[in-house]
């Protein structure tokens, strides 16, 4: 099993108990959106993902890992969970949908430069997994709501 990626928006507080409970359940319950990245992807891919988003929006290139800005669960370890930055939601809440594709594409370049890979494929779960993300933000921006990602093995 790979590492497991998420996006959930909610009460950062709600979020983190269920999530230090273990129980994933919980934790998509007390969302109001949520964004699966288990993609066989890094942390380094996720902030790739983000420094696109922003150059392409014409904003300085804004990294994930820069962006968490509160810890409300895990082990530091072996998991987490961590609430992102105003900026980095607002970012990609207003994350134009036609371009959905063109982010992606750049995205999996940027992913297979950084691994000295031939170019990576844009596969379905890839663009789901963006849309998800972009409903995550909307979704916290209007209904005034934190933005939790979190990780684990």
């Amino acid at each position: 099993m790979g590492l497991l990626l998420d996006f959930y928006a909610g009460d950062a507080s709600v979020l983190g108990a269920a999530y230090n409970a273990g129980d994933v359940a919980s934790v998509r319950a007390a969302a109001k959106a949520h964004a699966d990245f288990s993609l066989h992807l890094s942390p380094n891919d996720l902030d790739i993902l983000s420094e696109e988003a922003f150059a392409m929006t014409g904003g300085e290139p804004v990294g994930l890992l820069e962006s968490l800005v509160g810890n409300v669960g895990g082990d530091g370890a072996e998991s987490s969970a961590d609430t992102l930055s105003e900026i980095w939601v607002a970012g990609f809440a207003s994350f134009p949908e036609e371009r959905v594709k063109e982010l992606a594409e750049r995205w999996m370049r940027g992913v297979a430069a950084d691994r000295g890979q031939p170019e990576a494929v844009v596969t379905p779960d890839v663009l789901q997994a963006i849309r998800q993300l972009i409903a995550v933000c909307q979704t916290a921006k209007q209904h005034c709501l934190d933005v939790v990602h979190t990780w684990s093995l």
